[in-house]
């Protein structure tokens, strides 16, 4: 036979033969985490939010629902989701044309009643 003796081990500090410095061996488990991705709902909130400007409001009312909604998944997402400020852009905005639309009612009921008095 040969009396070739075998190639020494790797000096500490190079991982595994064949896998590059910096890597982990692949099926143990180790890597990278996927990355963070963003939710679809708190795009949407924020889309619906700044629609609102366009359609008087309404789309406001679903961007305020769809933005709790989605601060909600993100929480319990553990930091798997991201868009919270989005989400929260959306619910502002709701609570905006909320409020614009009360000041506008109450300005036409004021206007309504100035009108029967004379």
């Amino acid at each position: 036979m040969s009396d070739v003796p075998p190639p020494p081990p790797p000096p500490p500090g190079y991982g595994t033969p064949g896998v590059p410095p910096g890597y982990a061996p692949a099926g143990y488990g180790y890597g990278y985490p996927p990355a963070p991705r963003t939710d679809g709902l708190a795009i949407a909130a924020m889309v619906c939010g700044i629609a609102g400007f366009v359609a008087c409001g309404v789309p406001s009312l679903v961007g305020l629902v769809l933005g709790f909604v989605s601060r909600g998944r993100i929480k319990r997402s553990n930091g798997m989701l991201t868009g919270s400020g989005m989400a929260l852009t959306g619910i502002i905005l709701g609570f905006v044309w909320i409020v614009l639309g009360l000041l506008y009612l109450v300005f036409i009921v004021i206007l309504a009643s100035s009108d029967s008095l004379e």
